[in-house]
């Protein structure tokens, strides 16, 4: 977890937690934003290991409790990026039914890298705009 990130959990506390089925809390509701960890290597390979993804059910719910900040506390082995998109891009954002279920792509060109080092597709991404 990014320091700044958990020095804001140490001071803020969430309106709602979201569990995985182990029971490892994975996202969390502040205000209007939804923080949620992610893994590098958890990247979607059919999007060139540039995008992550949420489930559509989870999205929905997040709009109904009016969420408009997505924040990626993305890892990658000892470094960290953090993310931020919003979600009325999400809800243009492509579909793909991933293991079964539902899920909103989240294009991390598309996103704001708030910190950590860019990698260099995400730099000629920047510069290209």
């Amino acid at each position: 977890m990014h320091s700044a990130i958990q020095n804001f959990q140490k001071e803020t506390t969430p309106t709602r937690i979201f569990y995985n089925d182990k029971g490892t809390p994975y996202g969390f509701v502040y205000d209007d934003s939804f923080l949620k960890f992610e893994q590098k290597k958890d990247r979607l390979g059919i999007f060139n290991y540039r995008a992550h993804a949420v489930d559509e059910e989870l999205f929905e719910e997040l709009i109904r409790m009016g969420v408009r900040i997505i924040i990626l506390d993305e890892r990658d082995g000892k470094a960290f990026r953090i993310w931020k998109t919003s979600t009325q891009k999400l809800e243009a954002a492509p579909r793909r039914r991933l293991a079964g279920v539902k899920r909103i792509i989240i294009e991390l060109s598309k996103c704001e890298l708030l910190s950590g080092d860019p990698e260099p597709w995400y730099l000629a991404r920047k510069a290209a705009a």
